[in-house]
């Protein structure tokens, strides 16, 4: 590309005449090379004695261009940037990029002469035809320290124009233009019933009646919609972008490093699976905002807020509008405390209001992801951006061999590959548990009991890895009087993207069940970013006690839980907030009256599948929204009684084995008590998605856990 260098400056009567003729008059439309690109710094003055032009970088400009280190645009990020799109000689949208200056420079305190600005945009604008002009307005240099400012009279700006084909503006809304075929993206055996994909609708046809209304809101007026781009995917992306206080929030600030990560997030994913089925046609990501993060926010802080794309901004439609007839309804995120209010964005809004049917803003959580029926996303320059399938979940996106075989990559997901145990040696119930667990029985009299226990351990392991699952098994010699130390799940739990979690444990005995070895075994074998303890809170009586207390549901997010005094509900809000889960809790009790000590005793979640014993549930509200939960994210509900939890029909684990072709396959670890316990039509409905594989332990659940308990996933990346 070829390249010219301009520096705006106030206009004077020694130079820029002569500049402006020779570089800028001289050039008329037919002479102009559509690979020319424009760059231009300058300050704004009194509009009543000055006006703009532009004037070729020379060395004496150069020179004090190098000696810009105060230059506030770079040392802070001080000031703002507006992208423009150039159409027929054009400046598309050019009072909301006016808006924009006016908005931005007051909101910033900048004294600027934005009439004189969009006028010598506008005169670049038909230079360059057909294109793209960027504005960049810094805070100029100041003579106090640091980040202070006295006051903003004259801020530096730079322009850059670049001549090159745009995409189409269509002069009417063609039929392929609202076509549900239209860009449509490449199939390549995709995987449709994977629920970390989510199908969605074409968003042309809804929005036709908001395309009707641009044309009073356009500078072009044959203009009908902006440019379409071609159907594209989208992915939801880890990275998140500030918040921040207004006025600042929605400004288009030069202050972006949250956003240049998001997109090199973004960047990253296109290059690595550029070749890969699920990711070839991923065209923008889904950005969230850190407002969740907090844990002192207790509502929804489980719920991300999705708020923008990389480079646009999104609007969506709910299956919920679909079923009432509502298909036109268009909602788009709030831009409170983040994200970019963009020029096309309002565009979008304005019109809708014009035709009847305004925009709803609403925020976009993650609950709300699964029940999308039509999404796209818009910027000023590239337009609409309509979006067929939306992948939901990143972090799980790697490292997955052999991803078109179907369920793969979810049964990764949910169900570990790996398990931590630990073998005891001095077996026998724990008396601090033994008042609020009523599934913990009296050893029986006689023989060895450690022996007996410690032999259905290694039958377990044996078992386990026969069938294709790593077992890291510990040895506990009972030198800390941890009886119940068989059961590590309970103060340690892992989590994809390197996470580890320590929990608050409510018998004391049971703390002293927490090992560093084992910590530092899973930091040298696998990838850990970052270990978080939650076992100080067991000084303030709040206590949760991992996979025990919680049953996770990995690939939808979600934490099931039975309230008792393992599970407080303040830490699994704090845990959902921390590692992106939605809690959802309730109370139960048992044929007696008797809540359960763990949810893990009467429910486990598989990757396609749920046992659970839905009576437990007291509220029958809630049991009913708990059922439904599990459907609607693709579960068959395997529903047991009483009687076949209090066999620990409901403790079992789904684990990533291997078939004898060295092929993954979905392994169900439970007790040979509990797979007796069942009947051949649960069996039935169980084997449909996943190998039972039942192992007899008879001693160990006298001490009130079963197969489940003894196994801590590992849901790491090897190193």
């Amino acid at each position: 590309m070829t390249t010219t260098n301009y520096y705006l400056i106030p206009n004077s009567k020694n130079n820029i005449s002569r500049q402006t003729s020779e570089n800028v008059h001289s050039s008329t439309l037919s002479e102009f090379n559509k690979d020319r690109l424009f760059f231009g710094k300058g300050i704004n003055y009194d509009n009543q004695n000055h006006s703009y032009q532009l004037q070729p970088l020379d060395s004496h400009i150069d020179s004090q261009l190098n000696s810009h280190i105060d230059n506030r645009g770079l040392a802070y990020g001080d000031g703002f940037f507006s992208t423009m799109g150039i159409y027929q000689g054009q400046i598309l949208w050019a009072d909301y990029h006016h808006k924009r200056l006016m908005s931005h420079a007051k909101a910033l305190q900048f004294q600027l002469n934005t009439q004189a600005i969009m006028q010598h945009l506008t005169n670049l604008a038909q230079q360059i035809d057909e294109g793209i002009i960027k504005i960049i307005i810094c805070r100029q240099p100041q003579s106090v320290k640091g980040y202070g400012f006295m006051s903003s009279p004259n801020p530096e700006i730079f322009i850059k124009a670049t001549a090159m084909p745009m995409p189409a503006y269509s002069q009417t809304i063609s039929k392929s233009s609202t076509e549900p075929t239209q860009g449509k993206s490449k199939e390549k055996n995709i995987d449709r019933s994977n629920p970390l994909i989510k199908e969605l609708q074409n968003p042309l046809p809804s929005l036709n009646h908001i395309f009707t209304q641009l044309t009073h809101l356009s500078n072009l007026p044959n203009l009908a919609t902006p440019p379409i781009q071609p159907m594209g995917e989208a992915i939801c992306l880890q990275s998140q972008i500030c918040c921040y206080p207004k006025p600042i929030a929605g400004l288009k600030s030069l202050s972006r490093l949250d956003s240049v990560m998001v997109a090199g997030e973004l960047e990253r994913i296109k290059l690595n699976h550029s070749t890969t089925p699920n990711h070839s046609n991923i065209v923008e990501g889904l950005v969230s905002d850190v407002s969740n993060n907090n844990t002192n926010n207790n509502h929804n802080s489980n719920n991300r807020n999705w708020v923008e794309g990389v480079i646009s901004n999104v609007f969506y439609q709910l299956d919920s509008d679909k079923v009432s007839g509502n298909n036109s309804y268009w909602y788009t995120p709030p831009i409170e405390h983040s994200g970019v209010n963009g020029v096309m964005r309002q565009v979008l809004i304005d019109a809708s209001i014009k035709a009847g049917q305004p925009v709803q803003e609403r925020k976009l959580n993650d609950t709300d992801l699964t029940k999308l029926s039509a999404l796209f996303f818009c910027n000023a320059v590239r337009g609409i951006i309509p979006i067929n399938r939306l992948h939901l979940f990143n972090q799980y996106r790697s490292n997955h061999d052999n991803p078109t075989n179907k369920g793969n990559l979810m049964l990764l997901i949910q169900a570990p590959q790996a398990v931590v145990m630990v073998r005891p040696w001095r077996f026998h119930s724990n008396p601090e548990t033994a008042d609020d667990n009523a599934f913990q029985k009296t050893e029986p009299t006689g023989g060895n009991v450690a022996d007996d226990a410690r032999a259905e351990f290694d039958n377990v392991v044996n078992t386990l890895t026969n069938e294709g699952i790593t077992v890291h098994a510990f040895d506990d010699f009972g030198e800390n009087e941890t009886p119940d130390s068989v059961f590590p799940n309970n103060w340690f739990s892992t989590h994809a993207g390197g996470h580890v979690a320590i929990y608050p444990m409510y018998s004391k005995n049971r703390r002293r069940e927490r090992r560093q070895d084992i910590i530092e075994m899973l930091k040298s074998k696998y990838r850990v970013q970052d270990v978080l303890d939650y076992s100080g809170l067991e000084w303030d009586d709040c206590f949760l006690e991992g996979t025990g207390a919680m049953v996770l549901d990995n690939i939808n997010r979600i934490a099931y839980t039975a309230t008792s005094n393992r599970s407080n509900e303040v830490i699994l809000e704090r845990f959902c907030t921390h590692f992106g889960y939605e809690p959802m809790a309730f109370d139960t009790a048992d044929a007696n009256g008797v809540p359960t000590y763990h949810t893990n005793v009467m429910m486990c979640v598989g990757t396609q599948f749920a046992i659970i014993c839905l009576e437990m549930i007291r509220d029958e509200k809630r049991r009913e929204q708990v059922k439904r939960r599990l459907e609607d994210t693709g579960k068959e509900v395997v529903e047991i009684s009483f009687e076949q939890v209090n066999n620990f029909a409901g403790n079992a684990l789904e684990l990533t084995g291997k078939n004898v072709d060295g092929k993954n396959i979905s392994i169900l670890a439970l007790s040979q008590c509990a797979y007796d316990a069942l009947t051949d039509e649960q069996k039935a409905q169980i084997e449909q998605y996943s190998k039972m594989v039942p192992m007899a332990i008879p001693t160990i659940e006298l001490a009130g856990g079963s197969i489940r308990c003894m196994l801590a996933g590992v849901h790491l990346s090897a190193r």
